[in-house]
């Protein structure tokens, strides 16, 4: 009797059946939920370095077990990812509901942690995917940045910085048309404090006002909000910023970022930081530190990897860590839920957004606006409008008007010069496109 001829299985379809195929597993790793995932120790170690040491450098590692400091879920992604070098979680599905938090929030808890473990053991390929994924969910709902910075922030320092650091510069220019209660309540007050009192926030105050009483639990004027950011802010010295389009952001240094700074030469987006290749001569190649190019890979995942953990536009670590975790803190890898934000009740969040109020620059709104809206909120106190009408009213007097933009930003990024790197290797790109579309051909 002839048996039938059985179709061969595919080097994809064989390492597919991996995270299924129990049979062909000899280790079980285990999460700090107690979900176990099953995983075959020789094909981790052939792709991490930690695991190579984890499961082969030392004594033998018990089929029954390996615990790890990450969910579940989180470990079956990682080992998806080695086995096929994608992982379902890294799927940016579209939501019928933007305004839904629960399971978008909990979606990005769990890339917040698949990108700390990435960085635990050593895949960066992972941790650009994962960064991918966070670029497809800001172009979809970029109010989603802040849920990103608030996962961060929990998370604590094993979150990678240069994540952070795009998470930062997401919420900084985010469109405030876009926001809505939803997306500010699950802000825990520190990290809302961080967001109120930073310098670089390219928002009106009022705008940052909105953003606070959102959280309290107040409705948004999201026309005036909308109105606010249209506003232009002209200037005598911008006369002729539409012809330039180069920018200089230094966000994590209160100093001047070293060199000439620009828009990043892959993404045209504007870096949260300048990585600079090559030697110290005149032209230096600059990218965005968040964006993710096959041709460079130049950038190490820790700021530890710096000499003397000098990173080359910010000046001294405590730029960076002060973003993520408190100094002297060491690297965890737990993940927090969100119940301490969620938890807080109107009242508490009535009495932490008075206090909070303090970091907003009141002069700066509209007299009408901060006479009604802002005083109706109940957020401010006398003492603070009429110290804010006292200084709109100095202000005035000095400058001998009664006129005053009050859609000004608090900080808006300067222009300079162009420099000429920026358009060669523009060039230079163009041409190995070209050949390699050539080639293809």
């Amino acid at each position: 009797m002839q048996h039938p001829r059985e179709k061969e299985i595919s080097r994809d379809g064989m390492l597919a059946s991996f995270p299924t195929g129990k049979a062909l597993t000899d280790v079980t790793l285990k999460g700090r939920d107690g979900v176990e995932v099953p995983a075959n120790r020789f094909l981790l170690s052939a792709r991490s370095q930690v695991f190579r040491g984890m499961l082969l450098g030392g004594p033998e590692v018990s089929s029954l077990g390996v615990e790890l400091d990450f969910q579940g879920s989180v470990l079956r992604a990682v080992v998806e990812y080695i086995y096929t070098d994608s992982a379902p979680m890294l799927n940016c599905k579209k939501r019928k509901s933007p305004d839904t938090r629960t399971f978008d929030f909990e979606h990005i808890q769990s890339l917040v942690s698949l990108a700390a473990a990435a960085s635990h053991f050593q895949l960066s390929g992972l941790g650009k995917l994962v960064l991918k994924n966070f670029k497809q969910i800001w172009a979809e709902y970029p109010c989603w940045s802040f849920a990103v910075l608030q996962a961060c922030r929990m998370a604590g320092p094993s979150v990678p910085w240069n994540l952070l650091v795009a998470a930062w510069t997401r919420v900084r220019v985010t469109p405030t048309e876009t926001i809505t209660k939803e997306h500010i309540h699950c802000l825990s007050p520190d990290v809302l404090e961080e967001i109120l009192k930073d310098p670089k926030m390219q928002l009106t105050e009022y705008q940052l006002f909105q953003i606070l009483n959102l959280w309290r639990g107040g409705q948004a004027d999201v026309a005036r909000i909308h109105e606010d950011s249209d506003a232009e802010t002209v200037d005598e010295d911008d006369e002729d910023d539409e012809d330039i389009d180069y920018i200089v952001v230094a966000i994590l240094s209160e100093e001047k970022v070293k060199g000439d700074g620009v828009l990043c030469t892959i993404c045209s987006e504007i870096p949260a930081c300048v990585v600079y290749e090559g030697t110290n001569t005149k032209k230096h190649w600059k990218y965005c530190l968040t964006c993710q190019d096959d041709d460079f890979d130049g950038w190490p995942e820790k700021l530890e990897d710096y000499p003397n953990n000098q990173h080359p536009t910010c000046q001294h670590e405590a730029d960076l860590r002060k973003l993520c975790c408190k100094p002297g803190s060491s690297p965890s890898f737990i993940d927090r839920s969100l119940d301490k934000a969620d938890s807080i009740d109107e009242g508490d969040r009535s009495s932490i957004a008075k206090t909070l109020s303090k970091h907003l620059y009141l002069e700066k709104i509209d007299p009408k606006t901060l006479s009604t809206t802002v005083t109706g909120s109940g957020l401010v106190t006398s003492g603070q409008l009429l110290e804010a009408f006292k200084q709109q009213a100095l202000e005035m007097m000095n400058q001998g008007s009664a006129s005053a933009n009050w859609s000004q930003v608090r900080y808006k990024p300067k222009v300079t010069e162009i420099p000429d790197a920026p358009t060669e290797i523009e060039m230079e790109r163009t041409s190995s496109e070209s050949v390699k579309g050539d080639s293809e051909g």
